[in-house]
């Protein structure tokens, strides 16, 4: 603990280091790519709302609903969680700016069910709406803080959730599997997430390593962290990217273990990017450990939610019935694979950031900004 102050009490601010003109801190970098992500998914979930959702909604007198008729609605929800994520990592994780997004995403969705309902549509509705999205973005943003001591527990968190919901993302099907904006909407939301994924993994590893964050010397050592690191993170996305085009590429009913797969990958990713690494390299005994651990426990948690979430609970149907669309006939399941992937990665995230000995519990309990 850091002399000076004691635990639950407030740090000493920290101190200011002049920048040169024209230079930004990976700091600013790392709010900025989280602002572009959240806008870039607010223009999707407009997208998805006014032009495709009327495209796959049925209507007539003999309409009926089957398995992943809603499909758009689900792409819908993901964008909106990215969104989230984004402002997450605009803000560096800063806690009251996370409550903030987290308050603004769950509003989101209740627009976008009494939206739905209104049966907007077109690209006039589209781009209206995207405008007003990057303005809440905005606003949202503006209004947070961006802490100088960022949360590594927010981040990893945030990353946790991109990790369970990137490969659904990329799985999502409908009844024919044959529209021709199923797959460019489901590679786009999967790679927006994938983004995120690697971005809030990087800030946690890069803004929330070095001991004693926040200070000049840290300040001054985050680049050389960074660079360390972008190899890796540059795996990271071209097997994220690679993966989510092969789920794509194989039949819906074999698409299941492929994304479970590409889970594993990016948990082990993110474990190596968001980890602290000592001596400039990563600890490989503990991130052995953390990796054989999550490839068990990320199928275990992704099949528990999947089956408690889609057939334990009638969380689908009412999102539908509220919505005024027509609801799924018996024999089939309707799917909100957007809420399962949420719940993995949250469980994921908090037993990641709640493990004793993981490479997300700092050592050095100045780094973090409570000092636990």
């Amino acid at each position: 603990m850091r002399a000076g102050w004691r635990r639950g009490s407030d740090p000493p601010p920290p101190t200011e280091t002049p920048r040169r003109s024209g230079t930004v801190s990976p700091a600013g970098a790392v709010s900025l790519a989280g602002i572009v992500a959240a806008a870039a998914a607010a223009v999707g979930w407009a997208v998805g709302l006014a032009v495709l959702q009327p495209l796959t909604e049925p209507s007539g007198p003999d309409a009926y609903a089957e398995n992943n008729t809603y499909w758009v609605r689900d792409l819908r929800f993901m964008a909106i969680v990215a969104v989230v994520l984004g402002l997450v990592l605009a803000a560096r994780g800063d806690r009251r700016a996370t409550r903030t997004g987290v308050t603004a995403g769950l509003l989101w969705i209740g627009a976008d069910v009494a939206l739905d309902r209104s049966d907007l549509a077109g690209w006039p509705a589209a781009t209206a709406l995207a405008v007003l999205g990057c303005l809440a973005v905005g606003t949202v943003a503006a209004t947070g803080r961006r802490s100088r001591r960022p949360d590594r527990r927010a981040l990893v968190v945030a990353a946790a959730v991109g990790v369970a919901l990137t490969p659904l993302a990329a799985l999502i099907e409908s009844p024919t599997d044959t529209e021709p904006a199923l797959t460019p909407a489901a590679l786009t939301v999967s790679g927006t997430l994938l983004v995120l994924t690697v971005g809030s993994a990087l800030a946690a590893g890069v803004l929330a390593a070095p001991a004693g964050g926040g200070t000049v010397a840290a300040d001054r050592a985050a680049p050389n962290h960074l660079l360390r690191r972008l190899v890796p993170a540059g795996a990271v996305l071209a097997l994220g990217a690679a993966g989510a085009a092969w789920i794509r590429l194989v039949e819906p009913y074999e698409r299941l273990g492929p994304s479970l797969l590409l889970g594993v990958v990016l948990l082990a990713g993110l474990s190596l990017l968001s980890a602290r690494w000592p001596a400039g390299r990563p600890a490989w005994d503990a991130q052995g450990a953390t990796i054989a651990l999550l490839a068990i426990g990320y199928p275990v948690l992704t099949m528990f939610w999947l089956f408690l979430l889609m057939f334990g609970t009638p969380i689908a149907t009412l999102l539908t019935a509220l919505a005024g669309s027509v609801p799924v006939n018996s024999a089939d399941t309707d799917s909100l694979y957007a809420a399962v992937g949420s719940a993995t990665g949250l469980t994921i995230g908090v037993l990641l950031v709640a493990a004793d000995r993981s490479p997300y519990a700092t050592r050095d309990a100045a780094a973090l900004p409570d000092g636990s």
